[in-house]
């Protein structure tokens, strides 16, 4: 990569790509004769299993869900500094001492994500996968200037134009993250290429084919997989040890069957909060049930406080569901929703995303979340199968039927 500054990363980039034909984004392989990350922490190269299935199932097509990736919110600087504290290691990083210009290294990577709407565990992972920072007890001084490999080119003088500091680093991969994204989002690429369904090879000549948008910024960074060893590879198996370790206390997290009070915590492609409840006057909530029931997503202006088990995250299906690479999160199933009236579709029956019944999430309620009842489901368009799912406690009248 050939970034020289952040304030001109654009310019300069275009420059580069026009005079020399370089790659401009940030990379950081290990495979550079002039700048080299510091070898894996070992425990990193050991294959992280979240205990779902399929877990350990390394696909380079898709390194991690789009909306995990630009989730600013999915930790506080309070949690930053508490990860900080307790690490997945065992052992409190320097980082959670460390400031830099004044400021704890928690604060700026908190403000660097709300700036560029970037998840906050992506530059935590970053940390590590490019510095071992996180891994780290005490500071390495060269390694703190170019914490995040951000401006370090394959070939060239290593680092000699890239921003330096802690804080610039941080700052630096945030907003070329974002800048990828943008640039997806608006021209179908990146600036080298990489794109959702665009087959490219990587540094190494393997063919990948990002299906979505994350993956293909992530490869823009680093175009390297390096499995078993660094690169993309190395990024996804810490990824999913950082996540893991925050959602153990928060499992279904945001995913299809969790409790909701708006669309807006329900973070994933379509997602919806959808809310059951039966038909009563002037559009209040009832004590008793009735036979109706209406299945919308959430009109909080119109129904006024929701109860908190009220709203289901969930979104329309005709057969099956996606099931999320995220940790602590449930497998899905189509499920037709007693009593709700489908509309006409020419392509059969109306189904909803649900939860499957999950033990090992929430054991203390027959593998449902608080508010929900584990029971039996029938696929939409497939009246042969079942399964049980979490259903709203309010409908459990109309599925006892």
């Amino acid at each position: 990569m050939n970034v020289v500054r952040l304030e001109a990363v654009l310019v300069l980039c275009f420059c580069c790509l026009l005079a020399l034909n370089l790659h401009c984004g940030p990379d950081e392989s290990g495979e550079s004769t002039e700048y080299e990350s510091l070898p894996a922490v070992e425990a990193d190269l050991l294959l992280f299993d979240s205990g779902k299935e399929d877990s350990g199932v390394f696909n380079p097509n898709i390194l991690i869900d789009q909306e995990m990736f630009e989730n600013e919110d999915f930790m506080s600087e309070v949690e930053i500094q508490s990860f900080l504290e307790n690490t997945p290691y065992g052992h409190e990083s320097f980082l959670a001492r460390y400031e830099w210009v004044g400021e704890k290294a928690s604060t700026i990577i908190d403000q660097v994500a709300k700036q560029y709407g970037i998840n906050p565990i992506i530059l935590l992972t970053k940390l590590q996968v490019e510095s071992s920072l996180i891994f780290r007890t005490v500071p390495d001084p060269y390694r703190m200037e170019v914490a995040m490999g951000c401006g370090c080119p394959d070939v060239g003088p290593a680092c000699a134009n890239a921003p330096i500091g802690f804080g610039r680093q941080v700052d630096c991969a945030g907003s070329l993250f974002r800048q990828y994204l943008d640039r997806i989002s608006t021209q179908g690429e990146t600036i080298t290429g990489w794109g959702p369904g665009i087959p490219r090879q990587t540094s190494e000549g393997i063919t990948v084919v990002p299906k979505n948008a994350a993956t293909a910024a992530l490869y823009t960074y680093t175009p390297w997989i390096l499995e078993g060893s660094g690169g993309n590879w190395l990024f996804w198996n810490v990824y999913r040890k950082y996540t893991s370790e925050v959602l153990r206390g928060r499992p279904n997290y945001q995913w299809v069957g969790s409790s909701c009070q708006s669309s807006t915590t329900c973070n994933f492609e379509g997602g919806l909060c959808m809310i059951a409840e039966t038909s009563c006057e002037e559009d209040s909530w009832c004590e008793e049930t009735v036979s109706t029931v209406s299945w919308e997503p959430a009109r909080d202006e119109r129904y006024g406080p929701i109860p908190e088990s009220a709203g289901v995250c969930s979104t329309p299906c005709s057969l099956y569901c996606n099931d999320s690479t995220t940790p602590f999160t449930a497998t899905t199933f189509c499920a037709v929703i007693p009593g709700v009236q489908s509309e006409d579709d020419a392509e059969g029956e109306e189904g909803w995303c649900l939860a499957r019944c999950t033990p090992e999430l929430f054991p203390e309620n027959n593998g449902c979340e608080i508010g929900f009842t584990c029971g039996e489901a029938t696929r939409a368009n497939d009246p042969e199968t079942t399964k049980d799912v979490c259903w709203p406690d309010v409908l459990l009248p109309e599925i006892n039927e």
